[in-house]
């Protein structure tokens, strides 16, 4: 009876940790998966990462990229799109534009 009580309190909860906190664990398990790779850069993840976009003439204003498409691929190479941070569960390495999983910053070599 304990057993049905606690499954029905977890099941009425509503989602499944409602908020971001889950996001970094999964994203590089994905990215590790899709990619081979621990570390990944803004294309990569462009929801990960506070955006800029600017243009001649005026003010840099923010922008929310959720999707990497070609304009958003054409924009970042001309440098009018820019990632200026990144979120919380991401950790900025040695080279420029490219982040790695603070679980994973540090994976053992041996």
């Amino acid at each position: 009876m304990l057993f049905v009580a606690c499954l029905g309190a977890y099941v009425s909860n509503g989602g499944f940790l409602p908020g971001s906190d889950q996001e970094g664990n999964m994203l590089f398990s994905v990215n590790l998966l899709k990619r081979h790779s621990f570390s990944l850069g803004p294309p990569d993840a462009p929801h990960a990462f506070f955006w800029t976009w600017e243009e001649p003439g005026r003010a840099p204003r923010q922008v929310a990229i959720e999707a990497w498409n070609d304009a958003a691929e054409a924009a970042y190479r001309e440098g009018r799109l820019k990632a200026q941070e990144h979120h919380y569960y991401v950790a900025a390495t040695t080279r420029p534009e490219v982040c790695a999983s603070c679980r994973h910053a540090r994976w053992p070599t041996s």
